[in-house]
Order: C-alpha cells, then sequence, then structure tokens
C-alpha cells in the first residue's frame, strides 16, 4: 500500500490547484506512473487503476486520475511528485512546481510582520470609531412587508444562463471546460469527482447539468470566468450569446 493516504497540505494543494491545466495537458501517465509507484505515492492498485483509465478513456483521463491520487498522497505527496517530474523528463514544469512551492512558503519577514501588525491595528481603530459613531439601524417589525424577498432584484447573472441553458446543454463537452473551470476555482475537486463519474455513467448532459446547477448558483461571480473558460475552449459563439446578454444589463 502506498505509505500516505490523508490529504496534501493546503498549501501543496493549491499549488497543484493553480498548475493543474497545464500538468493536464503536458503529462503523459504512462512516463511518470512507475516512478511514482517506486517513490509510494500511489501503491500498486492506484497505479492499475490509472493504466485502466488511460488505456480505456486516453491520455487526459489517466492524467486527471494520477493527479486525483497525488492530492492524496500526504505530506510529502508533492515533493516526491516533483522528484518524479524530474526524472522523467519533465524538468520545466518539476522547476515550476517548486519555484510556486518556495515562494508560498517563504517566511515573512519581520518588517513586513511589523507593518501588517500597524495595518491591523490601524484598521481595528477605524473600525470601532465608526462602530461608536454609527447611528443604530432601524428596527424591522416582522410584519413590515417593505422588506419581503419579492422587492430583492433578481439576479441578473442567473437569469443569463437560465436564457441561454438550453444552448448550452445542446453545444457544451464538460470535460472540455471543467479543467480551466477547476483552475479558476469556480468548482473545487470534490465536484471534479462527481462530474467525472456522472460523465461516465450517466453521460455529458448529466454531467454538464451538475455543472451548470452550479455556476448557476454562484452565477454572480462565476459568469465571468464561466463566458472567458468558453472562449478558450471553442465555444466563442456560445460566449458571445452570454457577453451580449451581460452587457446589455450592465448598461440597463
Amino acid at each position: 500500500m502506498a505509505e500516505y493516504k490523508e490529504p496534501l497540505p493546503k498549501i501543496d494543494e493549491d499549488i497543484l490547484t493553480d498548475n493543474h491545466e497545464e500538468l493536464v495537458r503536458q503529462i503523459t501517465p504512462k512516463d511518470i506512473y512507475n516512478s511514482l509507484f517506486q517513490r509510494r505515492v500511489i501503491d500498486l492498485d492506484e497505479l492499475n487503476k490509472i493504466k485502466q483509465e488511460e488505456r480505456q478513456h486516453g491520455r487526459r483521463a489517466g492524467v486527471e486520475e494520477l493527479l486525483e491520487r497525488i492530492h492524496r498522497s500526504g505530506p510529502k505527496g508533492l515533493e516526491r511528485f516533483i522528484d518524479s517530474l524530474k526524472s522523467s523528463g519533465y524538468r520545466s514544469l518539476a522547476q515550476k512546481l517548486q519555484e510556486s512551492r518556495q515562494t508560498k512558503t517563504e517566511p515573512v519577514p519581520e518588517t513586513d510582520k511589523s507593518t501588517a501588525k500597524i495595518l491591523q491595528e490601524s484598521c481595528e481603530t477605524r473600525t470601532n470609531r465608526t462602530n461608536q459613531e454609527k447611528p443604530s439601524e432601524p428596527r424591522v417589525e416582522e410584519n413590515d412587508n417593505r422588506f419581503e424577498k419579492n422587492d430583492v432584484k433578481p439576479n441578473k447573472h442567473g437569469e443569463i444562463l437560465r436564457n441561454n441553458y438550453n444552448s448550452i446543454m445542446d453545444t457544451i463537452r464538460v470535460d472540455d471546460i471543467i479543467d480551466h473551470l477547476y483552475t479558476e476555482r469556480v468548482i473545487e475537486w470534490n465536484d471534479m469527482d462527481v462530474i467525472r463519474t456522472k460523465l461516465k455513467s450517466e453521460g455529458n448532459r448529466e454531467a454538464l447539468r451538475y455543472l451548470m446547477d452550479i455556476i448557476i448558483k454562484f452565477s454572480h461571480t462565476a459568469l465571468p470566468t464561466f463566458i472567458d473558460c468558453l472562449k478558450h475552449n471553442g465555444y466563442g459563439y456560445i460566449a458571445k450569446l452570454l457577453q451580449d446578454e451581460l452587457k446589455s444589463c450592465q448598461s440597463e
């Protein structure tokens, strides 16, 4: 069995997330999985699973499966992954991950800590002063219907997505866009797992439906990123529909 099974540390998790799309684009699993096995990053069952995914669904699926194992390879998982990249001919990728790791783990200089402390104390002072000067909020009676939800304007971003929902569902392949959306933190790793599972067992439409539920739920922040993702992955026509409607709403 592999030596570690717990998740990566948060810093290492973020580094993998930031570089996910490039790793998927460049790595060929068969170049590296034996090295990962020798370094006990993955066990024999996991090695066979990666091989199976690559054989049945192609290189990209194999890389996705491999990276999923790296995400769960423990405190030294990323370090060993970087070593495997170096020994398997991916030195530039290894260097990029190593530099990211060094940057994120460098200690904060004492001068920066002092500055941060001063800024924090200043902010707290201003906040306290503001709270003291702020007039009390008006009390809202339970039967005051001025504050009912019906008076709140609907989420325009959500409306835009719903207006174009059928076009999106009929056009987009979910596996074309999930890596980009994951890298941009629109979806989480657990979401990726669910989407892949649905894609394999229920097909593209159900996987895309699950993804769209997430995007609509967080549409106030996710829509611009979703549009950008479509532009960069061959869905310029759908991106333009959404962008034009978004501009129209902004000009109202």
